[in-house]
């Protein structure tokens, strides 16, 4: 009627809650990397010569070594 409940013993609830964080943060970092990669390809990729900044960007911002980069 309310929906489900799933109760489980204290041990194998942290469990769940580690699982739980890890996948959430997994999908986050992965979710950032394409959200980068799209902000890259739609508003800093050109095919006119622009300057300095416009290169440092170009290599930058899809090669970030995390997602926090």
């Amino acid at each position: 009627m309310f929906g489900a409940t799933l109760t489980l013993p204290q041990s194998q609830g942290s469990l769940l809650i580690a699982f739980v964080a890890f996948f959430v943060s997994l999908v986050g970092a992965r979710f950032w990397r394409i959200a980068c990669l799209l902000l890259h390809v739609f508003a800093y990729s050109s095919r006119t010569k622009r300057d300095a900044l416009h290169q440092q960007h170009q290599a930058v911002l899809p090669n970030a070594a995390n997602a926090g980069a």
